[in-house]
């Protein structure tokens, strides 16, 4: 299956056990659904899922800080204007703060002038400082030293990482 990411080019674990995870994170939240998709845009991510589900169901991305940025980046598009419009005009974004990108950075990014009209489009969620320090990046390095991140990790999920042995060995 191809996999793209419109900023990565390699994932250090398989695809099946990246979904695994999710699923373990996730399997008490019905009205969650999880998919996969191998379009790198959240417009063609949006594209996708609009031919899988009904048009009354909202479509909500949770996404961070980095990653709003690179969806309003206009490099990344021919007509940034139009295609951000089309993407806020269906879904809404949920932008997790990091530790050293607090919630009022996600604002201040809303209201330069080129993103003002997608604000409304876009709900920062409050992350207390310990989880927001939280990255997957911290977890790769920390199994990689042989620490424990338990601390960091669902219980479930890691376990599954230890019995599978991911993300042990450099690329």
């Amino acid at each position: 299956m191809d996999r793209e990411n419109v900023d990565k080019t390699f994932f250090e674990v398989s695809l099946e056990d990246r979904l695994s995870m999710l699923t373990f994170f996730f399997e008490k939240s019905p009205h969650v659904s999880l998919g996969i998709s191998s379009h790198g845009l959240f417009l063609d991510k949006l594209t996708a899922l609009e031919e899988v589900y009904p048009s009354e169901i909202s479509i909500y991305f949770i996404v961070g800080y980095d990653t709003i940025t690179r969806i309003l980046d206009k490099k990344y598009y021919i007509d940034r204007n139009a295609a951000l419009k089309a993407l806020f005009k269906k879904s809404i974004f949920l932008v997790a703060n990091r530790k050293d990108n607090c919630v009022d950075t996600i604002y201040d990014l809303l209201e330069q002038k080129e993103n003002r009209e997608f604000k409304a489009r876009v709900k920062a969620l409050k992350i207390p400082d310990f989880f927001s320090d939280i990255s997957s990046t911290r977890v790769r390095d920390y199994l990689k030293k042989g620490m424990p991140i338990s601390n960091l990790v669902p219980g479930k999920i890691n376990q599954f990482i230890l019995e599978r042995k991911l993300y042990l060995t450099n690329h």
